[in-house]
């Protein structure tokens, strides 16, 4: 097996080559088993060169250089070509590993952030839709339901059947989940008047998935009932 002191000078040349077929003076590359993820350069007029695709010869040289270091996940290689220099420098798996849970940490970090951003903001819509909105939407109903009707989870809806009202969870366009009923129009109307985009918002669940997606609002409401 060829050694890594050996592969070197190897790689040097190759990344020389690829280099100078771009016009480059200086360049980088990195490997990331099982392969070589980038190759970049600078030209003399300083602009950077992404080039693409990688180099088969040259990845394969320093795979078989990574290899031999088992503990090794990540090699980056910088060129520069008129001092001729070659600069290595390696992180380990366990480094990587680090880094990765770093970033995991911060998207999560992130994603709370948001979460409270977008809480905070549909609690802050306590208006209530009032008699009149909650009349007519009651009058439409009759007509046709109100909700989205696509794959998947639709949101919540509002239907009219068997002179009956219904407001609950919309599945593949259809009402199955979480459902309650109102036996008159008198009932639904008291129940729709005193709500408001907050209280509809599902601000209630522990997945923050429902908060406010799809849900009654009262911009819904208005352009339902034109």
């Amino acid at each position: 097996m060829t050694s890594r002191e050996e592969l070197q000078p190897a790689i040097d040349l190759q990344l020389r080559i690829v280099l100078e077929k771009y016009n480059c003076v200086r360049g980088s590359i990195r490997f990331q088993a099982p392969a070589l993820l980038s190759i970049n350069g600078v030209r003399t007029d300083g602009k950077p060169v992404l080039i693409w695709p990688t180099d088969k010869k040259l990845d394969s040289l320093v795979s078989r250089y990574v290899s031999q270091e088992p503990q090794l996940g990540d090699l980056i290689v910088q060129a520069d070509l008129a001092m001729d220099q070659f600069v290595y420098k390696q992180v380990s798996k366990s480094r990587l590993q680090l880094e990765a849970q770093q970033v995991q940490r911060q998207r999560e970090q992130e994603a709370r952030k948001q979460q409270e951003k977008w809480r905070s903001l549909l609690e802050s819509k306590t208006e209530p839709y009032g008699q009149q909105l909650a009349e007519q939407v009651a009058i439409r109903l009759q007509e046709r339901s109100f909700g989205f009707g696509h794959r998947d989870y639709c949101g919540m809806g509002l239907e009219y059947r068997n002179g009956a009202y219904y407001y609950g969870g919309l599945w593949d366009g259809m009402m199955d989940d979480k459902v309650e009923i109102f036996v008159s129009k008198e009932e639904f109307v008291g129940w729709l008047a005193v709500q408001s985009d907050a209280s509809m918002a599902r601000l209630d669940e522990i997945d923050a998935f429902y908060w406010g997606n799809q849900t009654v609002t009262r911009q819904r409401l208005q352009e339902f009932i034109l």
